[in-house]
């Protein structure tokens, strides 16, 4: 098989393993306080639990506060996300103050439902890096999920954002069960020295989600 076939494979590889990163950030009109809508916002990830990589909201530093959600899931293709995103009941009420659905290439396999639970109280982080979109084909992926796949603690969910063409990364995404601070310190040693150089970082406190903790 001559260079360009073997890429083409690889990239045909990548399309099948796609997931998505759905982002949406607290808005002013977010209702903290008892609401049907809480439970709505339930119902609704029941019906899309076996899609499901990852959910959770992010915190405030201090961990009191709800600022935004985070789910990967995994599906057909990004018009189903899109959907997903915007017709969930948080969005359709307008308590979100941007919703944001990006392809994503799992670094990780499984979901965070196959990770341990750590004790009630300890840390746990979701991280974003951004930084100029880089071809796929120019990344040592491989090499990169080795180093997320044998972290420890495990990555609960963790990969490369894409573009929506699905060539290039633009960044990368996921928790841990770590504080802030020590998320970065593990992002900046399995991504940001390997991949993204001159990324902008993002880490927020977040714990996962579920029926077992609200909103």
């Amino acid at each position: 098989m001559d260079g360009g076939s073997a890429r083409l494979v690889v990239r045909e590889e990548w399309r099948r393993a796609v997931r998505f990163l759905v982002y949406g950030r607290d808005g002013h009109a977010f209702d903290f306080g008892p609401s049907d809508r809480h439970e709505a916002h339930q119902a609704y990830m029941d019906r899309w639990l076996s899609h499901l990589i990852g959910r959770g909201p992010t915190l405030s530093p201090d961990g009191s506060d709800h600022t935004g959600s985070v789910h990967v899931i995994e599906v057909a293709d990004a018009d189903t996300a899109r959907g997903f995103a915007f017709q969930e009941p948080y969005a359709q009420a307008g308590w979100y103050a941007d919703v944001s659905v990006h392809p994503m290439l799992p670094g990780v396999a499984g979901t965070m439902w196959d990770r341990p639970v750590p004790d009630t109280g300890h840390p746990a982080s979701f991280v974003r890096a951004t930084w100029p979109f880089q071809s796929l084909e120019d990344l040592d992926v491989s090499s990169l999920n080795q180093g997320l796949t044998e972290s420890t603690p495990e990555w609960l969910f963790a990969g490369l954002v894409l573009t929506d063409d699905l060539a290039c990364s633009s960044g990368f995404a996921g928790a841990i069960d770590l504080s802030p601070d020590e998320a970065i310190d593990q992002l900046r040693k399995l991504v940001i020295d390997t991949v993204g150089p001159n990324a902008e970082i993002e880490v927020h406190r977040w714990r996962r989600g579920g029926r077992t903790a609200s909103p």
